[in-house]
């Protein structure tokens, strides 16, 4: 199972910059990489993320990449692994992934940065 999701944040630049540093700090990735460009204006922090393995239930990996310029944040946060098919647990858990994306959403909404989720369309053949 794979699940995808974009965003592109807008806002001022410091607070564009710090969000990466600031996630890495509160939600405690499993990895955590970051390269930046020797003039400074540009920066991709890769953090991964791994849920911790529970009975009769595979692990789900979320990887998020943030790619900073200067006037925006392009987010992709890639989900894999986990259960296909419907279970049920007597405890509701919120999924990693969620709880990643709703990290993200919290952080920007508090910050008073706009937040745009970019959806991408399916090329759909038509038959001749």
């Amino acid at each position: 199972m794979s699940l995808s999701r974009k965003f592109i944040v807008y806002g001022p630049a410091d607070t564009l910059q710090r969000m990466p540093l600031v996630m890495a700090d509160t939600s405690k990735p499993v990895h955590v990489y970051k390269y930046t460009t020797s003039d400074a204006e540009e920066s991709v922090h890769v953090l991964i993320y791994a849920d911790k393995p529970k009975m009769h239930q595979p692990n789900m990996n979320v990887t998020v990449v943030m790619e900073y310029s200067a006037r925006s944040l392009k987010i992709d946060v890639v989900a894999t692994g986990g259960r296909v098919a419907f279970r049920s647990a007597l405890v509701e858990e919120i999924p990693l992934n969620e709880a990643v994306t709703d990290h993200i959403l919290d952080y920007t909404k508090r910050l008073g940065m706009t937040i745009q989720e970019v959806f991408e369309t399916a090329d759909v053949e038509t038959g001749s």
